[in-house]
């Protein structure tokens, strides 16, 4: 796991972002460790990236929807 990626996931975590998307994370970092042990450059892994680091960015996005007019956020109306 890169580093910066490993601390992206760990906020992301903390933050309680949804699961499937830090699953997919896991695996686009975990394929990005294979191309980067096997010899590949950063030249090599540089779609992958865009890749978890768009997903990131929907994961962020994710987290933090406003929530919607009349509703408290805990599953009830506000009066």
């Amino acid at each position: 796991m890169s580093y910066s990626n490993e601390l992206t996931i760990k906020r992301l975590r903390d933050s309680g972002a949804d699961k499937d998307l830090l699953h997919q994370l896991e695996q686009v970092d975990a394929e990005i460790d294979v191309i980067l042990r096997s010899g590949g450059t950063s030249q090599d892994v540089r779609e992958t990236q865009q890749l978890f680091d768009d997903l990131s960015a929907a994961a962020v996005d994710a987290a933090v929807q406003p929530v919607p007019s009349g509703h408290t956020g805990a599953g009830h109306q506000t009066q």
